[in-house]
């Protein structure tokens, strides 16, 4: 219990590795704090190919990421970022105030607070990124609830999510250029209010209002 501030990455690179927090109702008694600033580029958690790995209970907020992957989740391949699809899996868990500043509308492998994972009821809130994804780039997105995401230029897609996976989500107070909850994103019983996109081409946005 507490919050623990680090300007370094934590490095999951043991098979079945879970990471959790002291309190399975209240995942803002455990914080993995960021260095909170727009120098120092970190992502809170990597975790390696064919290392599956859990983290559950938790709040990560404050990191900031400069070059592509996630601020708050990214995987790796040796040393290059590869999304955390299929290794990543995070239950209860609150993703804060999270900044990646890479890419633009134009590239995939831009930046989003996670890149590629599992999410089960997950809080995303206040996140920015640059290019696609507010919240998230890719990834499975489970009964989580997304609030004032957003992209930070004026031309990205999707103030929570790009080209990913929702289930029974929320999607509110998120804005973008192009979908302001969601862009090329598949979305089932999914509940969007508020949600703010400036751009009339609703082509992109899916359920973006």
């Amino acid at each position: 219990e507490g919050t623990y501030t680090t300007t370094k990455s934590i490095n999951l690179n043991v098979a079945g590795i879970t990471l959790q927090g002291v309190d399975e109702r209240d995942a803002s008694k455990t914080v993995l704090q960021g260095p909170g600033d727009t120098t120092t580029s970190r992502s809170a958690i990597l975790c390696n190919k064919g290392k599956k790995v859990t983290i559950r209970d938790l709040t990560i907020t404050g990191f900031y990421r400069s070059g592509k992957g996630g601020s708050a989740i990214e995987g790796r391949n040796s040393t290059s970022v590869i999304s955390a699809d299929n290794i990543m899996t995070a239950e209860n868990c609150i993703f804060e105030n999270n900044i990646a500043n890479y890419g633009n509308s134009a590239e995939y492998n831009t930046s989003s607070t996670v890149y590629g994972g599992t999410y089960s009821n997950c809080v995303f809130r206040s996140n920015k990124s640059k290019g696609r994804g507010g919240a998230g780039e890719g990834g499975t997105y489970i009964d989580c609830y997304f609030k004032d995401n957003s992209i930070n230029n004026t031309t990205g897609y999707g103030g929570a999510l790009h080209s990913a996976t929702a289930l029974r989500c929320v999607f509110d107070g998120n804005s973008a250029r192009h979908g302001g909850g969601t862009s090329e994103t598949t979305a089932d019983c999914c509940v969007y209010s508020n949600n703010v996109s400036t751009s009339s081409n609703t082509g992109y946005s899916g359920l973006g209002a």
